[in-house]
């Protein structure tokens, strides 16, 4: 996400309210207090992988659909995503870039009860690299993120990052494993889904196959 979304999602974070044209990509990842790194693998083709990662309210739909844990809730805001992750993540997300083997997403909202004793506001950048190859899509994905507005919030932020890898780290393998559930209905048995959806989000779904 956000990604579940998007991907996580898809899901995993938040964040944003900002324009595009104000961040500098490179200055925020060289001040980030927490970054993590991490690869995976999904089978399905380019194709179904972008319009997937192209249509992050409707995964959010149906991560509520699968009553998959933790139960995010995604809604529009504008442009923006608006994402509510009841474990204390809650922002808006906004996408920077968006191309074939690439998708950069930025945002900014608040954090607590994530291993840190205090509620926090962050700013994040969300990278998804992806490749296709042997019928899966390969993909790195990465988080820089900036938390607090003072000295000591940003120091205790920094101090706390191997915590908050570890949550990131849990949350994306838990993610990912749902995730997959959805995704492999989605390629071998739409109609499973199909027959559970109505009105707009029903409409939605077939887009994906027009």
């Amino acid at each position: 996400m956000r990604l579940g979304l998007v991907i996580i999602l898809c899901l995993v974070c938040t964040f944003a309210l900002c324009l595009a044209h104000d961040i500098n990509i490179e200055k925020f990842k060289e001040n980030a207090c927490v970054q993590y790194t991490t690869e995976f693998t999904v089978e399905t083709t380019p194709d179904m992988w972008n319009r997937i990662l192209d249509n992050p309210l409707l995964m959010g739909k149906l991560w509520e659909l699968y009553q998959f844990e933790p139960h995010y809730k995604v809604s529009r805001r504008g442009s923006n995503l608006h994402i509510i992750d009841p474990s204390g993540i809650e922002g808006d997300l906004i996408s920077l870039q968006s191309g074939n083997n690439l998708r950069i997403f930025y945002g900014n909202g608040t954090m607590k009860n994530w291993g840190i004793p205090i509620s926090l506001m962050g700013k994040a950048l969300f990278f998804l690299d992806y490749t296709y190859n042997r019928r899966q899509m390969v993909v790195t994905f990465r988080v820089y993120g900036e938390g607090g507005d003072t000295v000591v919030t940003r120091l205790l932020l920094k101090a706390a990052s191997p915590v908050l890898r570890r949550y990131i780290r849990k949350r994306i393998e838990h993610n990912l494993r749902d995730f997959k559930i959805i995704l492999t209905d989605i390629m071998k048995d739409p109609d499973k889904i199909r027959h559970k959806l109505t009105g707009k989000t029903l409409t939605e779904f077939n887009r994906l196959y027009s």
